[in-house]
């Protein structure tokens, strides 16, 4: 995650790909706490894989040894599949949000931001991404 000043009144927050680790914790809380640090009309940018065909972030706590965490959601240290419900949970925690598809850049910026990863590892990975700008509301 990355906290940033530009400008001399808006701090914004990005991160990439870091939303579904088992540090960021589950109902929003990851959310609100950028929302905290953010001041008024600064951005929460956030890009995350999105399979196709999840509509719902798939979730549940009782999925917790490294071995059922690989097993559900790709990766030892993973603890959700973030579905199309995604903006909805961003918008219900204090954000104007709008959803770019990483397919609306040109390929030389989707390669060199990550938004095109070369080769998919495993069978629950993706390479369809989804770039969320999100402006902190009153």
């Amino acid at each position: 995650m990355i906290v940033q000043g530009w400008g001399r009144s808006r701090f914004h927050v990005g991160g990439q790909a870091l939303m579904r680790g088992a540090a960021v914790p589950a109902g929003g809380a990851a959310f609100r706490e950028c929302r905290r640090v953010l001041k008024e009309g600064g951005y929460l940018i956030i890009s995350v894989p999105m399979p196709d065909r999840f509509s719902r972030t798939d979730e549940d706590r009782s999925v917790a040894s490294d071995a059922d965490r690989t097993k559900f959601y790709g990766q030892y240290n993973h603890v959700r599949l973030y579905g199309r419900d995604l903006i909805e949970r961003i918008r219900q925690n204090g954000y104007n949000a709008v959803e770019i598809d990483a397919n609306a850049f040109t390929q030389e910026v989707r390669r060199k931001h990550n938004l095109e990863p070369e080769g998919v590892l495993h069978p629950l990975a993706t390479n369809n991404r989804t770039i969320i700008f999100a402006k902190k509301m009153n």
